[in-house]
């Protein structure tokens, strides 16, 4: 849900994943993973992502 809810975010705020890792100078590849399901967020993952998004 939480996941989610990042997606539309960064999509609202950015339009791509891409743009969103470039200017916040994040890993595109890890972040990719993340948001599929590939890897799972951890606690502070969601809060560095929400922090930058909020």
């Amino acid at each position: 849900m939480i996941k989610n809810k990042l997606k539309k975010l960064i999509y609202e705020r950015y339009k791509t994943v891409n743009n969103f890792c470039f200017e916040n100078n994040l890993n595109k590849s890890l972040i990719y993973k993340k948001l599929n399901g590939v890897i799972k967020f951890n606690e502070n993952d969601i809060y560095i992502l929400m922090k930058i998004l909020y």
